[in-house]
């Protein structure tokens, strides 16, 4: 993709009035698979919509000496769970295992809820 900022404001266009977006400072191109991080992103968010308490933000950076690629979503709700991602649901477990097999993380953090994808630019993933 040739413009990381772009690809996400399109992604969150429709969810623009319920959520804050907090796009990369300095955007740059990215390699990923654009229709399976469309799916897990959009779900996270309307996970967080119906489930979570607002406010909603999404946060784009770049760690790993911008090797990697962060994603996450967060609300000022609680999951009341244990900080594993056992029992989120199958919408959920879709987006953990396809992250898994793009050989990323996805993370869940509780008090208040997180959901953080991190994912390199080279990846092995075919859709």
């Amino acid at each position: 993709i040739p413009s990381i900022n772009k690809f996400f404001e399109d992604i969150l266009f429709d969810f623009s009035h319920e959520i804050a977006f907090i796009p990369l400072a300095y955007d740059k191109e990215w390699m990923l698979d654009k229709y399976w991080i469309n799916i897990c992103v959009k779900n996270l968010v309307e996970n967080a919509i119906k489930y979570g308490q607002k406010p909603i933000a999404v946060t784009i950076s770049l760690i790993d000496n911008d090797d990697k690629l962060e994603v996450i979503v967060a609300d000022k709700g609680s999951l009341g769970l244990s900080e594993s991602s056992n029992g989120l649901g199958i919408g959920l477990n879709i987006v953990k295992q396809i992250i898994k097999e793009m050989k990323g993380q996805f993370i869940v953090l509780n008090n208040p809820t997180r959901f953080i994808i991190r994912i390199g630019a080279k990846n092995d993933f075919v859709s």
